[in-house]
């Protein structure tokens, strides 16, 4: 599509039997994991938030963590290998946003009060 930026995260995978995966995130609310040997799709994860914003690693190979906005909050999830196994969500107007410092002041040196 023509004026569509297109963007896509990845993060890979190691299950506990030895396989080896890439979970990407390439359109809105979704995350595709792939069969990284024979490559493949192997699931599409729907996710019931707005847009993925980061995908990383977890504690283990088998874990990652998703990141994830709507209009009004972020959402974590934690994975392990593809089941979600713990979520938590935060309201934007719930976080301290005058309680930290800007890029300007500490680029500058100058803490807050």
């Amino acid at each position: 599509e023509r004026g569509v930026e297109r963007r896509g995260l990845m993060v890979p995978l190691s299950t506990q039997t030895g396989q080896l995966y890439a979970v990407v995130s390439s359109k809105a609310g979704s995350l595709t994991v792939w069969d990284a040997r024979r490559k493949r799709e192997v699931q599409t994860i729907g996710l019931s938030q707005g847009s993925v914003t980061a995908i990383g690693r977890g504690k283990s190979s088998s874990q990652f963590v998703v990141a994830g906005n709507t209009a009004v909050d972020l959402t974590f999830r934690l994975f392990d290998e593809v089941a979600a196994v713990r979520a938590t969500t935060v309201a934007f107007d719930a976080l301290p946003w005058d309680e930290w410092p800007t890029v300007g002041k500490v680029i500058h040196g100058v803490q807050p009060a």
